[in-house]
């Protein structure tokens, strides 16, 4: 600035305070590794005593038989409405299990009578040595055996004296009254005993399987195609983007889960099987389980609760995705149907895979029974197993192995090697969970994967209730 006479003057001009840009930085917090130790040493426990029980299990003679007899009556229904023959003889396709329960026929009556009933039905000579087991049968039902197959030709009163004796609906059973009365020149029997509706019944069933895989099919095409286009993208996991300190407490709560399962059942049942009877005991533990869930998920753990609506993620529109779940469900049929093959293909040498309670099921097919296998197979199975095990340990592998398909691949092993159902079956279960965990991803949510597994698990007990 100049003055008056032309210099210039100096003005003192304060600086401005110099601001340094201030940072809250919180140290990271330190990992908790104890639920990772604690977790694997479970799994580790559970999947040997899985593998023990399924690999110990002798070859129970009992169960063959009631399974060829159920495959028996099937094949008598199909091959009396014609359908069979249109692709296979259906008795035909049998020989392999007749064949396995034959080296028992000598000492087990109920091996004796399939045989012998399956062999005359193929047209077969059946010999005396064959009948010797009915010859010294005392019970009238399993002499009647003896007098049927032994003769040539019986009367009409011989017929109905004979097949009134024969008790049960067993496949033998069945078939002995119809060549009873085949021997007294009655063919009309037959008819009455495999009658027309079995027959529909099991086409009906036919139908809608294959309506319900083409379904699928088209479903997982559309899907393909609309991936391919830019639409359809994955949102991501309920619980994405997940810190390391969310991943120890999500193992944390996992481990305290898999030591409520292994312990809290058995407890139950013992202090209460007394009281209720060992089924009912085993219904109301197997029942608990959900209501333990919902504890461990309340728990805090590492400073912090869950809740199931965190753990679900999007709950939005719950119709439609339900409706994706069950579309999910159909369009999985080829693809686990290939991977169960696979899987007794690649270990045809180990015992074949059954699940406890379907075998159970089977035995005891009781409305009460069904009822009860219902809802803890396609209620309370379908929530506990998808909150746990895609909601709680995938995305703590996800932190924890740094890679998105390395956790779904693990999670899915470790889900299938839990289940009691034996090597052979961990492919199409692990497929099954994947599907699971590729749906959580897609959809942000866990109401598909539990609508897909209610739908799988409903649509095998159909299945095998349809079949026995």
């Amino acid at each position: 600035m100049t003055n008056g006479t032309g210099s210039i003057e100096r003005m003192d001009v304060e600086a401005p305070p110099i601001v340094l840009p201030q940072f809250d930085f919180q140290p990271p917090q330190p990992r908790n590794l104890v639920g990772w130790v604690f977790l694997s040493l479970l799994f580790a426990l559970v999947i040997l005593l899985q593998l023990a029980q399924y690999l110990m299990r002798d070859e129970d003679a009992t169960k063959t038989f009631r399974e060829t007899d159920i495959a028996l009556k099937n094949a008598l229904v199909l091959k009396e409405s014609g359908v069979g023959g249109m692709v296979e003889d259906p008795l035909l396709s049998l020989q392999d299990e007749i064949n396995r329960i034959r080296k028992y026929r000598a000492e087990n009556m109920a091996a004796a009578k399939l045989t012998v009933a399956y062999e005359y039905e193929r047209g077969q000579p059946i010999r005396p040595a064959e009948l010797a087991i009915f010859k010294r049968a005392k019970k009238p039902a399993d002499h009647a055996f003896y007098s049927i197959y032994s003769a040539q030709k019986l009367s009409p009163q011989q017929a109905r004296s004979l097949a009134g004796s024969l008790s049960g609906s067993t496949s033998a059973s069945l078939l002995a009254k119809i060549h009873a009365w085949e021997k007294a020149g009655d063919r009309s029997v037959r008819r009455i005993l495999l009658p027309r509706s079995k027959t529909l019944a099991i086409v009906a069933i036919v139908v809608l399987g294959l309506c319900a895989t083409c379904g699928g099919l088209i479903l997982l095409g559309l899907y393909i195609v609309k991936r391919s286009q830019g639409e359809w993208q994955p949102l991501s996991h309920p619980a994405e983007p997940v810190t390391a300190w969310a991943a120890d407490r999500f193992a944390l709560r996992m481990a305290f889960w898999m030591l409520a399962f292994v312990v809290l059942p058995t407890i139950l049942i013992v202090l209460m099987k007394g009281l209720l009877g060992l089924q009912l005991a085993e219904t109301l533990a197997s029942a608990s389980t959900l209501l333990v869930l919902a504890g461990v998920i309340a728990m805090p753990l590492m400073g912090k609760r869950s809740s199931f609506k965190e753990l679900i993620g999007d709950t939005s529109r719950p119709f439609q995705k339900a409706m994706i779940g069950v579309g999910a469900a159909f369009a999985n049929i080829i693809p686990l149907a290939l991977l169960g093959w696979l899987g007794i293909v690649l270990f045809r040498f180990l015992p074949e895979p059954s699940h406890p309670a379907v075998e159970e099921l089977l035995n005891d097919t009781s409305l009460q029974s069904i009822l009860t296998f219902f809802l803890l197979a396609c209620v309370i199975a379908p929530i506990v197993e998808e909150l746990t095990f895609r909601g709680m340990l995938l995305p703590a592998l996800f932190r924890g192995l740094n890679s998105r398909w390395k956790a779904i691949v693990l999670t899915n092993l470790l889900f299938a090697a839990i289940h009691p159902t034996g090597i052979p079956a961990w492919l199409a279960l692990a497929g099954l969970g994947v599907m699971s965990s590729l749906l959580t991803i897609q959809t942000r949510s866990l109401i598909p994967s539990i609508f897909m597994h209610a739908t799988h698990n409903g649509s095998l007990l159909l299945l095998s209730l349809f079949l026995t």
